[in-house]
């Protein structure tokens, strides 16, 4: 199985590196980024650009079983909503785009909980738009991930997540409002087998690996 990775450096992406190259099934992994990421495999062909607009070639898509993206800003990050969409959901749609065109036949989003295309939100509206973006492209296999505030250490903490670190520690909370990274990768990894044409997994679902 040979995978295409968009997001490898991010929290959850760096878990779901780790989890495909400990994956026997997966012999190749193609990671795009303006960083190399930090774990090293034989498996890696990292694709490092900082051009986001380079990220699309079809030679780096082409032979590829799976296209995963774990992609992601967020509005403060971003410096504002036009940013943000034009950072997170139009490099999204690009990748999911160019994947579909060059014959990947499943496809992996990690989105947001809440996310609707009709929300009044516009960071949820917006991730909305891109879930219904990606599904309108039929991938054979296409599954969207929807985790709520993420647990784990980053380089660059975010504030929500930070305070979330600290008061989601009773399970009873954590299981029902945040997820582990390492589990939203864990997740992934064991989707890479599911024929299901079509599926959303909330929070709950995602702990259920």
């Amino acid at each position: 199985m040979k995978i295409i990775l968009l997001g490898s450096t991010g929290l959850v992406g760096d878990k779901i590196l780790h989890e495909l190259i400990i994956n026997d099934a997966v012999k190749q992994i193609t990671t795009i980024g303006r960083r190399a990421p930090k774990l090293t495999s034989d498996k890696i062909n990292a694709i490092v650009e900082p051009d986001t607009s380079q990220w699309y070639k079809n030679e780096y898509f082409v032979g590829n079983d799976v296209a995963i993206s774990a992609f992601g800003t967020t509005k403060a990050d971003a410096g504002g909503i036009d940013k943000f969409k034009e950072i997170d959901i139009d490099n999204n749609v690009k990748f999911a785009t160019t994947a579909k065109a060059n014959g990947v036949s499943k496809y992996v989003l990690i989105s947001a909980v809440g996310a609707n295309s009709n929300s009044w939100f516009p960071y949820l509206r917006l991730k909305g738009e891109l879930e219904d973006a990606v599904k309108k492209l039929g991938f054979n296999s296409t599954h969207i991930l929807r985790p709520g505030a993420l647990l784990g250490d980053r380089e660059k903490p975010r504030l929500a997540e930070t305070v979330a670190n600290s008061v989601l520690k009773l399970p009873v909370l954590s299981s029902s409002l945040a997820n582990k990274a390492e589990v939203v990768a864990a997740k992934v990894n064991s989707l890479l087998t599911s024929t299901e044409k079509f599926k959303i997994y909330g929070v709950k679902e995602i702990n259920q690996v």
